[in-house]
């Protein structure tokens, strides 16, 4: 995996006031609120795996890590979203990142069991509480993290180290051409099917109304591409 940085302009948009509802997908117009009173569920997830992709990936903040029911899975539109997970007796709280779906799970949250300890007892197997999307706080910029096989002619990508869910991610080919919005693929990936030639201009639409722009980025298989600010 090779590492490269890119000069970027942070460009704000519209704030969207925390506790208000986010379109979580780029693909389907889905708001969703903070969820109040679901239960929150515990399981031995670990970072290295999950189905968001994050093979590589692990939050510098040694933040613990979180599953999201299939229902709102959204193509992992959640993924990388760090949520703040109130239990509703005695208030006690604590931040997860979403880093992967539990297909079968009633409920909304599955927490690494690291996370659900600051909430209850490991013994108890749910407990209610309430939830919602606040910024991940990331210390370092947002990144591309190019898949396997990408080049000038088709491209996927994972955003990582964002501070908000990505809403939706924009290429064309470097310095000019009509604007692209990627597909956002089941597998929390966003692709390209066409030639784009080796180096693009891109821009990351976040949740929170922020967006990033990052000017000519090579494109390299397997390769991650650090932008110069976050949403």
């Amino acid at each position: 995996m090779s590492w490269s940085k890119n000069a970027v302009i942070l460009a704000g948009l519209a704030q969207v006031a925390l506790g208000t509802p986010f379109n979580v997908s780029s693909t389907q117009d889905t708001p969703v609120p903070p969820r109040n009173n679901v239960a929150v569920t515990h399981y031995n997830g670990k970072w290295g795996g999950g189905n968001c992709g994050f093979t590589t990936y692990k939050p510098t903040s040694g933040m613990p890590g979180a599953a999201i029911t299939g229902k709102m899975w959204y193509n992992g539109g959640y993924c990388g979203a760090c949520v703040n997970v109130r239990e509703r007796q005695g208030g006690r709280q604590v931040t997860a990142m979403i880093m992967d779906q539990s297909p079968g799970l009633p409920q909304d949250l599955n927490l690494f069991e690291e996370a659900y300890q600051y909430l209850a007892p490991r013994t108890q197997q749910s407990v209610q509480a309430d939830w919602d999307i606040v910024s991940c706080q990331n210390a370092e910029a947002l990144a591309l993290d190019f898949m396997e096989g990408s080049s000038a002619w088709w491209l996927s990508t994972r955003v990582i180290n964002s501070n908000y869910p990505i809403n939706a991610v924009w290429m064309r080919s470097a310095g000019n051409g009509q604007w692209n919005k990627l597909s956002n693929k089941d597998w929390n990936a966003f692709t390209w099917e066409k030639p784009l030639g080796e180096t693009v201009d891109v821009r990351v639409e976040c949740v929170n109304g922020q967006a990033v722009m990052m000017e000519n980025v090579r494109i390299a298989a397997k390769s991650i591409v650090m932008s110069g600010g976050n949403c």
